[in-house]
């Protein structure tokens, strides 16, 4: 019976050199998120300064599969970690509990 981080490995070996340096970033840095606007940031910081666009992109399938998150505030998407994701979250949350 294949254990679940054996699914997980398989799953992330079907992913473009960029999706990796992404996904990798996003998990070394469990404090940050990115939305469409600031990939450019992302992009400068993986080293990939020309490759805006692709890295927007690349959040997008690393999100529809399941191996990052996204969260919406107001009318912007922001992609990160599971970890970084759910704390903004949390952290809405929170706020609207407090007005």
């Amino acid at each position: 019976m294949p254990k679940i981080e054996d699914v997980l490995r398989e799953r992330e070996k079907r992913l473009s050199p960029l999706q990796r340096k992404v996904l990798e970033y996003l998990e070394s840095h469990e404090d940050e998120v990115y939305s469409r606007k600031t990939a450019k940031e992302l992009a400068e910081k993986i080293g990939e300064p020309s490759k805006a666009w692709g890295v927007y992109i690349a959040m997008w399938k690393l999100e529809r599969k399941g191996l990052i998150s996204k969260a919406k505030v107001g009318n912007r998407g922001y992609y990160g970690c599971h970890k970084a994701i759910k704390e903004l979250v949390s952290r809405l949350e929170g706020n609207r509990e407090a007005a």
